[in-house]
């Protein structure tokens, strides 16, 4: 694998797992992913 390669895959892993998970959304309420499941777990009847 060449360090171009490497590069890409580098980058699209960490948008992946760091910068999609923190970045608020309009669709969301302008919550992040993590903080809108919280929500919907909450608002779950057991």
């Amino acid at each position: 694998m060449t360090t171009r390669q490497q590069l890409r895959i580098a980058t699209v892993t960490w948008v992946e797992r760091t910068y999609h998970r923190r970045r608020r959304r309009r669709s969301l309420s302008r919550l992040t992913p993590a903080m809108e499941r919280d929500v919907l777990k909450r608002s779950v009847v057991p």
